[in-house]
Parts: structure tokens; C-alpha cells; sequence
């Protein structure tokens, strides 16, 4: 293991600030991609609860009724276009 497990303890320490907007504009360099690659995921997820808490900033009090209803009717009418089987493996991916 590159590092050792105190690796994967200070990634993911850097990773919790960076969520938690706690530190901004901090790289996270990561090499060795063979050992790395099951980390992808993460960093889309991350990408995306970044975007999310942007989006969502903007909104104040009551607005995120209306945003969540908005987005309930959305995936109600996405996940209708598929099969009871294909709705369940796209929501517990």
C-alpha cells in the first residue's frame, strides 16, 4: 500500500474539509493509478455534492420546498419511463 493506511487517513481528511468547505482551492494530487482507481467514484461524488451545495446556497427558506417537490416530480416521471427492475438498479447504484 503506497503510503500506508495513514495515507488513506490524510486523503480522506483533506476530502472531509474540502466537503465541508472548511479549506478551498486544495489540490488533491493522487499518483500510483493502479492502486487509486477504486477512488474514482469518489471523486465524481465529491464533484457532484460540491455542485449541489452551490446550487443549493442560492436557495433561501421556502424555495427549498419548491426545489424538492420540483425534484421529486423529475425523478417520479424519469423513473416511470423505466421498468419497477430498471428503476430499482438505477436508484440503489
Amino acid at each position: 500500500m503506497p503510503g500506508g493506511a495513514g495515507t488513506l487517513d490524510e486523503l480522506f481528511e483533506a476530502v472531509t474539509l474540502i466537503q465541508t468547505g472548511k479549506i478551498k482551492n486544495f489540490p488533491i494530487v493522487i499518483m500510483g493509478t493502479d492502486y487509486w482507481k477504486e477512488l474514482r467514484p469518489l471523486r465524481r461524488e465529491l464533484s457532484l455534492h460540491l455542485l449541489i451545495r452551490s446550487v443549493l446556497n442560492r436557495f433561501h427558506g421556502r424555495d427549498y420546498d419548491r426545489l424538492l417537490d420540483l425534484l421529486n416530480e423529475r425523478t417520479i416521471h424519469l423513473l416511470g419511463l423505466y421498468s419497477r427492475d430498471q428503476a430499482a438498479r438505477i436508484c440503489c447504484r
